[in-house]
């Protein structure tokens, strides 16, 4: 009896000392879920996120060994309450880095696309040169001028025309190595609407994404948003 009261009091402990984090965590974790990542200062506030959420995941199992110390069967008891807090530590750096990477492509994409559009203006002005110096060749042939001017436009058209190999007009940029494709994202709109069977001290993402995944979005779920939204990976 004296050992499952010890193991009682120190599972308690563990639990009271685990709810500390859920309403910082479930508040930083509503902010992250609505940041758009849109700027270099965006940039930086996701990496700081990543840093805080790092550094309180280290303080939440530092607190966890503290408790978790004196034996095997309390130490399995007190780690399941701490592992909602863990795993939403690992889900907001997990989607900042994400929000972050995501960036980082779609900028690169779009320094690819503008380099595309500006091969293709090069190409159409080198193309309005040579058919210019053709036009001009022929005006001047048919009026009968000097053949050696004419030869001369000739000769120039000739000699840039190698050059026009750029296609007319640019091609959707591709960046190597990034696909892209589409995922679910969960947003909690409203927590207490939110299912218990998808909930424990906060709510299970992973759940509610493999219940998604399984209804390919068609899903209904109280308190709960799937939005769909387009994700790029590197090979």
């Amino acid at each position: 009896m004296r050992a499952n009261a010890m193991t009682e009091n120190l599972i308690e402990v563990a639990r009271k000392a685990a709810q500390g984090w859920d309403d910082i965590l479930k508040d930083f974790h509503d902010r992250c879920a609505h940041l758009e990542i849109d700027s270099d200062s965006m940039r930086v506030k996701a990496l700081n996120g990543i840093a805080w959420s790092k550094d309180q995941k280290k303080k939440i199992d530092a607190k966890r060994k503290s408790i978790t110390a004196p034996g095997n069967t309390i130490v399995r008891n007190a780690n399941a309450e701490f592992k909602p807090q863990m795993e939403s530590c690992q889900l907001i750096a997990d989607a900042l880095a994400t929000k972050i990477r995501i960036y980082d492509q779609r900028r690169a994409l779009d320094v690819a696309q503008q380099q595309a559009e500006l091969d293709a203006t090069v190409a159409r002005d080198h193309r309005a040169r040579v058919e210019s110096l053709e036009k001009s060749a022929d005006m001047l042939e048919e009026e009968g001028c000097d053949a050696t001017e004419v030869e001369r436009l000739r000769r120039q058209a000739t000699d840039l025309r190698p050059v026009d190999i750029v296609a007319m007009e640019p091609a959707k940029a591709k960046v190597a190595g990034i696909t892209e494709r589409e995922v679910w994202n969960v947003i909690i709109e409203d927590l207490e609407k939110v299912p218990m069977e998808f909930c424990e001290k906060v709510p299970r993402l992973k759940q509610l994404l493999d219940r998604c995944r399984e209804k390919s979005g068609d899903v209904e779920i109280p308190g709960v948003h799937f939005e769909k939204v387009t994700s790029f990976a590197g090979r």
